[in-house]
């Protein structure tokens, strides 16, 4: 499945998910408390940001043979390091 989606890199403005030119993703619920209309902001533009990780930790999810080791180990730690960025990014940390 090639789904089109608007490319990333989504921002939290409020609790309103837009794009770097202010194209406006998704807005808060209604009746979601504005704490949890936040987070879920948070969650929602990270999704980009997500799925170059899980894409990135699939490609080294299979050890390769001894002669690649050392350029396995370098993306292995690129992805490891993008889903960290992902994930301080929906849980609001630096």
């Amino acid at each position: 499945m090639n789904a089109k989606y608007t490319p990333g890199p989504w921002l939290v403005n409020g609790v309103s998910v837009h794009t770097e030119d202010n194209q406006r993703i998704v807005g808060p619920g209604i009746g979601v408390p504005n704490e949890e209309a936040k987070a879920n902001a948070c969650l929602i533009a990270t999704a980009p940001d997500l799925l170059e990780a899980l894409k990135a930790l699939l490609e080294v999810s299979i050890e390769p043979g001894m002669q690649d080791i050392d350029a396995w180990k370098r993306d292995k730690r690129h992805a490891e390091a993008l889903a960290r960025v992902a994930i301080a990014k929906v849980e609001g940390t630096p």
